[in-house]
Order: structure tokens, then sequence, then C-alpha cells
């Protein structure tokens, strides 16, 4: 094809489907000011010669390979066929490679800092936002693929990242990657509960509420003797369902604080439950479980550094329970995004592919805070409606009865649409002379079967066959190992 048809055809297509406009009427105005300056800062966008020409519509496309696209090869007729670009697949992956540092700035920018603000749903007076934190993990393709873990704070009542950091799996969980705002209440599990992370939360003027593990988080009483939790759990003789509390101290850096601990007697099926859980696990690790770990698979043991005369037992643990949360949170991002393993090889391609993931999953949840908050004000309106009929404890009922798993995906559902796009047959048609390399076989040892048979069959004059080919080609082969 002749340049100038190749201009003129790339004039005609390169255009904006009138209808198309929910990425930039819906998307475009919920991302940072300064986005344009920052991908040329941060080196996502090189060239003004190139042929993406606004930061968004690379935005969009680094999305669409996440969210969307089976390959780089999809991407790039993806990119032709909403008038985006037209980029080889090696064009789109080494700018998907330089992109990392720019969508980590995204992703900071569009996180909400829930810690920052006071939380006026918290009934208790005093206290900020409660955190949950955890760590998840992405793995690259392949038997050896890298591995990467998600670093993240989740704020309970709104349901929203806050804090987001992403690092090789050599990085252990700790609490020194975030920025710990002072009467915030964080809640994590037993990879947090060490000294040196309750340390660092009350230092910081935060509360902590933590599974741990006595082997790993040494303890004395007021006279300053050491306290072995598992005699004194024997001594309890508890019941399933009671509740065990005692004060504690623990030292750091020569600097002595005060905790809580309390352990929930587990009944008897959820002991022989864990504990078939733990000898599996052993059993895999080539480990010998002792008798201290099986006794103390009978007992939740939590430690809290929340005063006594505001935060009971009972609420204490129900914060633990709520720990479930991010759980689901990691569930919901890899299924719903459909990543559960990431499409990399090296290094770049990885921490980019994530920091896009995270983006799209950011970007989708501020659908989700606001199909939320419609829900409620529907939930309050018929609760007045109705409300000589429905009490306060079935009006309660109702608002629970909400799915937040199929309101994400439904937000999700929509940022794919807001993402992908649509396109007619008339364009797509009009767009196959710039699909050309996007749609061609790669070369390949072996022939393509289809085309083989089809020029065989329908060119005038006589093709080989199948066999008498493959009969060919071996003997070609035996040719060239005689004379090798």
């Amino acid at each position: 094809m002749s340049s100038e048809i190749h201009d003129s055809v790339n004039d005609r297509l390169f255009q904006e489907e009138p209808w198309e406009e929910s990425w930039e009427r819906e998307v475009v105005p919920q991302l940072p000011e300064a986005l344009e300056e920052q991908a040329w800062r941060l080196g996502a966008m090189q060239r003004k010669s190139g042929k993406i020409n606004r930061a968004s519509d690379l935005l969009r496309g680094l999305l669409a390979y996440v969210l969307c696209a089976s390959s780089f090869r999809g991407l790039g007729a993806w990119g032709v066929l909403k008038g985006i670009g037209d980029l080889a697949d090696t064009s789109w992956r080494e700018r998907l490679r330089k992109a990392s540092a720019w969508l980590a700035w995204i992703l900071s920018q569009q996180l909400q800092p829930a810690g920052l603000q006071p939380c006026p749903s918290l009934k208790k007076a005093g206290y900020g936002a409660i955190e949950l934190v955890d760590a998840t993990h992405f793995k690259c393709l392949g038997p050896h693929g890298m591995v990467w873990r998600i670093h993240c704070v989740y704020h309970l009542l709104t349901l929203q990242l806050s804090q987001v950091v992403v690092s090789s799996a050599k990085v252990a969980e700790n609490l020194k990657q975030f920025v710990l705002q002072a009467g915030s209440t964080y809640v994590h599990d037993s990879g947090y509960g060490y000294r040196d992370r309750i340390a660092q939360s009350m230092e910081a003027g935060a509360y902590s509420v933590t599974a741990f593990y006595p082997g790993s988080f040494p303890m004395e009483d007021q006279e300053g003797k050491s306290i072995e939790i598992v005699k004194w759990l024997k001594a309890q003789r508890a019941r399933p369902g009671k509740i065990c509390t005692r004060v504690a101290f623990f030292w750091h850096q020569q600097k002595q604080y005060e905790v809580r601990v309390m352990a929930l007697r587990r009944s008897a099926e959820q002991t022989e439950q864990r504990r078939r859980s733990k000898k599996r696990k052993a059993k895999k690790d080539q480990k010998r479980l002792q008798a201290e770990t099986l006794y103390l698979a009978g007992w939740v043991l939590i430690l809290t550094t929340l005063p006594a005369s505001d935060w009971s037992e009972q609420e204490v643990l129900s914060l633990y329970r709520a720990r479930w949360h991010i759980e689901l949170l990691f569930k919901r991002i890899k299924q719903l995004l459909s990543q559960h393993r990431l499409r990399a090889e090296t290094e770049e391609t990885a921490r980019a592919s994530v920091y896009a993931l995270l983006v799209s999953w950011v970007l989708q949840q501020q659908v989700a805070c606001e199909m939320r908050a419609i829900l409620t004000q529907v939930y309050a309106q018929v609760g007045e409606e109705i409300g000589r009929e429905m009490t306060s404890e079935r009006l309660h009922e109702e608002q629970a009865a909400l799915s937040e798993w199929q309101l994400q995906a439904l937000s999700v559902h929509l940022f794919r649409q807001q993402v992908q796009g649509t396109w007619s047959r008339e364009r797509l048609l009009q767009c196959l002379p710039l699909l050309r390399r996007h749609l061609k076989e790669r070369p390949r040892k072996r022939c393509q079967r289809w085309q083989h048979a089809y020029h065989w069959l329908v060119d005038p004059e006589p093709k080989e066959s199948f066999e008498e080919r493959d009969v060919g080609r071996n003997v070609v082969s035996a040719r060239r190992a005689t004379l090798a």
C-alpha cells in the first residue's frame, strides 16, 4: 500500500465514533489534572511525533490490555478500531514497560486517604478510621514466574483502598511501608503481629488489633515475669465460646508498652478443622508439628492496644472478624478483573501490569461508591414510605441484603465497557487495510493447514496434497540428516 493511501485511510479512520463518548465523558474527568505533564516527565510519553498524541489515550490502551485484550497483537487491532493509534504489538509492549512510574503516580492520586479525614459514622468519639491491612500476591505466567506482593490498607466503612505498595515477594509484610494516622485503628493478621509493628503503631498514636503467635511475641506481666501463654490458657479451663483476657507488657528498643491479650476458645468442630489444616500444611512443607501448635489451634489469639474502657472484648473480636473483608477484596480484584496470573515475563512488564490493574480497580470503585450511596437512599425512602409497616430491624435486614459482589461486578463490567468501547461492522471492514499486520499468521515452520487446503482445491494449477507434502518434507529431512 502506498504512503498516500495509508495516510488518507489513517486520517479518515482515526476519529472517535460519535456515539463512543463514555470514556471521554465519564472516565477522563476523574483523572488527575496533571496527567499529561506527568506522562512526559515520567517517561510514559517520549516522542512528540508518536502515533499516540494524548496521555489519556495511552492510559486507555494500557488499561485495555489488562482488562480486554487477549494479547499485544489484539491490543494493536483494538487501537486501530478505536482510533487510538496504529501501533505494532512490540510498540505497545514497549509503552507498557515505560509506563510503570506513571501508572504508580496515577494510582497514588486516585487513592482515597480515609485516614486523613474524620470518621463521623464511627459511634465511638475520639477514634479515627478503621483500616484493614493485608497483602496478596500476583504471579506471572510460567512454572518459575515472578511473584509480586501487593500491600494494601483498606478502609472498612467506605470499602475503598487508602494506601497501596507494590513490591517483590522478598519484601515482608510490615507497617513501615504505610503512613499511619493518629487515632486510626489498624486491623491485621499474624503476619503483622510482631513487637516492632505494634510499637510503631503506638508511637504514631494509632491503635492495633492483630492476631499473634506466642513464640514470636514474648510478653511479661506487671512484675516483669515472662508470660507463658499456653500455660495460662490451660489454667483457664475454658469452654467453647469463652473469652479469656489479661493485660501484658512487652519491650522494644528499651521501651515498655502495654497491650491486652484476648483468647477465644474455639468449638470442637472448629478446632479439629483447624488442626487438619495445619497438618496438611506441615506435610506439604515437610515439617513436624509441635504439641503446642496443635493445642493453640483450639484458640483465637488476639492482641490489641485499644483501651478497655472504650472497647470490650466482644467488640475487639468483632473488629478482627471484619478483617475478612480485605480478603474478599483480593478475591474480587483477581476474579472480577480476570487476572489470577500476569501475562508478563520481564520485571518491567509485570510491575506496569500490576499498577494498571490497581488503577482499573480504583477507578471503577468510584462508580461502586455512587451505586452504594444511591441504594442507601433508596432503602431510606422505602423505609419512610412504609415505615409504619416495616420495623427498624426489618429495614436493617433489607439494607444488609445488598450484595457487594454483585455491585462490584456491575461496576467492573461498566468500566470494562468504557475502556473497550464498541465499533460497528462498517468500521471493522473499513479498518481492514490497517489491520493486516495484526491479523496475519506469524512465520512458522509448519504451514497453515486451511490455507494449504484452500489453494490446493481452488487454484487451477494442481497442488500437492497434505500427504504428498508431508512425504516430501520427510524425504528432505532424511537427506539432510544423512549429509550431516
